[in-house]
């Protein structure tokens, strides 16, 4: 995954992983927290991660 495929996922879905953590926590800091890092760790591991198979599951 290169930087603008990963853009492409944030874009894409930050706000629906927002939506879903904060309906969880009930914490507005918490759930940007959550979708923060779970962005963080995608790019940590961008180079292993099938462009293809970050999506979600509708």
């Amino acid at each position: 995954m290169d930087r603008s495929q990963f853009n492409q996922c944030v874009e894409q879905y930050a706000d629906r992983l927002f939506r879903f953590a904060f309906s969880s926590l009930r914490n507005r800091e918490q759930a940007e927290d959550v979708v923060q890092e779970s962005f963080a760790r995608v790019w940590e591991k961008s180079k292993t991660v099938d462009f293809a198979k970050a999506k979600s599951h509708d």
